[in-house]
């Protein structure tokens, strides 16, 4: 039996930090929502802050994820970035 391979946790980070488009999908989204209800049923403090630290996402991001959502609770991606240059 082979012993079993060393994990390097930054390597894997590193690659889902490179390998995921910057635009957060409808369904990172609803994931994120998903995490400011279970904290803050939780009664967890600094809600927006843990969950940009745990995905790596930028603390405004993340806030805005719950403000856009408590008004009309909905949620909308963001437009993906493309390039409107014409050729």
């Amino acid at each position: 039996m082979h012993p079993p391979a060393l994990v390097s946790y930054d390597e894997i980070m590193d690659f889902v930090n490179k390998s995921r488009p910057r635009a957060l999908t409808v369904e990172e989204r609803l994931d994120i929502l998903r995490l400011h209800a279970y904290y803050r049923k939780q009664k967890m403090s600094n809600v927006a802050e843990h969950i940009a630290q745990i995905l790596v996402r930028g603390i405004n991001v993340v806030r805005e994820v719950w403000t856009q959502y408590k008004p009309k609770q909905t949620v909308i991606a963001a437009p993906l970035p493309c390039n409107k240059t014409t050729h």
